[in-house]
C-alpha cells in the first residue's frame, strides 16, 4: 500500500476508532493517553498503526454481521432453527 494511501486509511481508521468503545474505554484515545508527553518511536508508531488497522476490521466485521441478520430476518428470527417457528415469525411480520 503506498504511503499516502496508507496516511488516509489510518486518519480515517482512527477517527472511528476513536469512537469505538471496548471494555468501558475508547482504544485509541486511551492508548494515547497513557503515552501523553513522550515521543513516540517508531514502534510505537507501528503498533498504533496495527492498533487502527484492528479497529477497522471490528467495525467492518460488525457492518457485515448487523447486515447479516437484518437479511436472515432480524432478532431473534436470524436465529431461529426450527422451521415451523421460522414460518411462525414470518407470518408475524406480514
Amino acid at each position: 500500500m503506498a504511503g499516502q494511501e496508507l496516511d488516509a486509511r489510518l486518519r480515517r481508521c482512527a477517527r472511528r476508532g476513536l469512537e469505538l468503545p471496548c471494555c468501558g474505554y475508547q482504544v485509541c484515545e486511551k492508548w494515547l493517553k497513557d503515552r501523553k508527553g513522550r515521543r513516540l518511536g517508531k514502534d510505537d508508531v507501528a503498533h498504533y498503526q496495527k492498533i487502527v488497522v484492528a479497529l477497522d476490521e471490528i467495525i467492518r466485521l460488525m457492518v457485515e454481521i448487523d447486515e447479516t441478520i437484518e437479511k436472515h430476518g432480524g432478532w431473534p428470527g436470524a436465529f431461529v432453527t426450527d422451521p415451523e417457528k421460522l414460518k411462525n415469525l414470518h407470518s408475524k411480520k406480514a
